[in-house]
């Protein structure tokens, strides 16, 4: 069952529900590398960062979120963006992601290829990245740490 309704670009006036949806995701272990919460002045800034920021919308409102932003800050990189997607616990498994990285991938000027960097012990976003067409392009051990634990990461990557 799919609950997505809309996908749309990302208002202003989303910042409270996205910021609550990055925070379920802060929670979990293997979703945000962070211990502390964001706050909604710091995804405002995000809207000025993100080459693309959508939302994906149900009959109850905000569902998701994703953009595409830079891989790299510098020239070399200007043809590759790294995506990130976030969907409510609670619409997790109907279809939010797939409609949000869909959207994402969708040729763009300019852009040739979406990095995904992603937690090893993510499975369902591992998942829905390689259903997707996303191919293993690395892996890092120990590269970061969440509340005090080494972390791996995969890197995937897709043309578009």
């Amino acid at each position: 069952m799919t609950i997505v309704l809309d996908v749309r670009n990302a208002k202003r006036t989303d910042v409270p529900e996205v910021t609550k949806i990055f925070n379920q995701a802060v929670e979990l272990p293997s979703a945000v590398w962070r211990d502390a919460p964001a706050e909604e002045r710091e995804v405002i800034e995000w809207f000025k960062t993100k080459h693309s920021f959508i939302i994906a919308e149900g009959s109850k409102g905000v569902v998701g979120f994703g953009s595409l932003g830079p891989f790299k800050p510098t020239l070399g990189f200007e043809r590759t963006a790294e995506i990130s997607v976030y969907v409510k616990t609670s619409a997790q498994g109907h279809g939010v992601g797939t409609a949000l990285v869909e959207r994402l991938i969708q040729p763009k000027p300019g852009l040739a290829s979406v990095i995904a960097s992603i937690d090893s012990e993510n499975a369902g976003s591992l998942v829905l990245h390689r259903r997707l067409g996303f191919q293993d392009a690395g892996f890092f051990y120990n590269i970061g740490t969440k509340s005090g634990v080494s972390r791996h990461l995969y890197m995937l990557q897709r043309t578009i």
